[in-house]
């Protein structure tokens, strides 16, 4: 059985890809419905003729979702080679994905997983 500390610094224990494609997902949604809905109120509120009500809302989602994305792949890219250079193998996770993964590097330089919310 493996006790907490193990599982902490266990740097091959990293989660899965279909976590990190579910709040991918979660974090578009949020995101492109936020910025869709944010503008259409504000538009709709001011007296925006009907053409510019769809359209404008549209463009600030895809802006957004477009900034999330490209923000996650540099965020991955960094993670990637950080834990790269703490011994971690990445095969089979995208940059992109890598942009999900929450981590800590701890004062005496090994890598550390967020704690399970679990009472594993």
């Amino acid at each position: 059985m493996k006790s907490l500390d193990d599982y902490l610094f266990d740097i091959d224990d990293r989660p899965s890809n279909g976590e990190l494609r579910f709040w991918i997902g979660f974090q578009v949604v949020l995101v492109g419905g936020g910025s869709y809905a944010l503008p259409l109120f504000a538009l709709h509120w001011v007296g925006v003729r009907q053409w510019a009500l769809v359209i404008i809302p549209l463009l600030c989602a895809a802006g957004a979702v477009w900034w999330l994305v490209t923000t996650l792949r540099r965020r991955g890219v960094a993670t990637k080679v950080i834990y790269r250079a703490h011994g971690g193998n990445p095969a089979g996770t995208s940059d992109f994905l890598f942009g999900q993964v929450a981590y800590e590097i701890t004062e005496d330089g090994r890598w550390k997983w967020p704690t399970p919310s679990s009472g594993e």
